[in-house]
């Protein structure tokens, strides 16, 4: 479910442009898999019927969801967490080849004019930084996750009897937003 807010304080016909460019430009794939886009109305009842639609809803467990709960994997043995650390390995490489570029052109440059050099050498360093900035992100995905997993399951452990709520459905939700989004 995709709900909009803020009904009560919009002209309905700009409102409706708006809901209209969120889907095709912004949503579309998920609605295309069956997700639904609701109004919030700003009133108890619309929040009622939004909570009514998602306990009707079938419940359809995310991948990630899976892989964590079912098979019990770390999270960088993910196929998310495979995915970052495939894409921060290429980033890292990528700077690397940048580094190396620019230390060529500092070898031809060095004792010419010295502050191009030192230019230079800035640059370097600051990839440098990147890297290891990238580097240390991927290698304490693990740890994050697991801290974002302790945080939202005290949060939210009251939602989970009454309403039905699952736990995993929430962490999954705010891991997506955490490192996706």
């Amino acid at each position: 479910m995709i709900t909009t807010n803020m009904w009560g304080n919009v002209n309905p016909d700009i409102g409706a442009t708006r809901e209209k460019q969120l889907a095709v430009e912004f949503v579309r794939p998920a609605l295309n898999k069956g997700a639904r886009l609701l109004r919030h109305y700003d009133t108890t009842e619309s929040a009622h019927r939004i909570i009514r639609a998602i306990l009707d809803n079938r419940r359809a467990a995310l991948q990630v969801q899976q892989e964590l709960v079912d098979e019990k994997r770390e999270f960088d043995r993910t196929t998310v967490g495979e995915e970052i650390s495939r894409e921060v390995d290429e980033s890292a490489r990528k700077l690397e080849q940048e580094i190396e570029e620019l230390q060529d052109v500092l070898e031809t440059v060095r004792g010419r004019e010295k502050e191009t050099r030192l230019q230079l050498e800035s640059e370097i360093a600051e990839l440098r930084e990147t890297i290891k900035k990238l580097t240390n992100g991927s290698r304490n995905m693990n740890a994050d996750y697991k801290r974002k997993k302790v945080e939202a399951v005290k949060k939210f452990a009251s939602l989970r009897s009454p309403v039905g709520v699952s736990i995993s459905c929430i962490i999954a939700g705010a891991l997506y937003y955490y490192f996706l989004a």
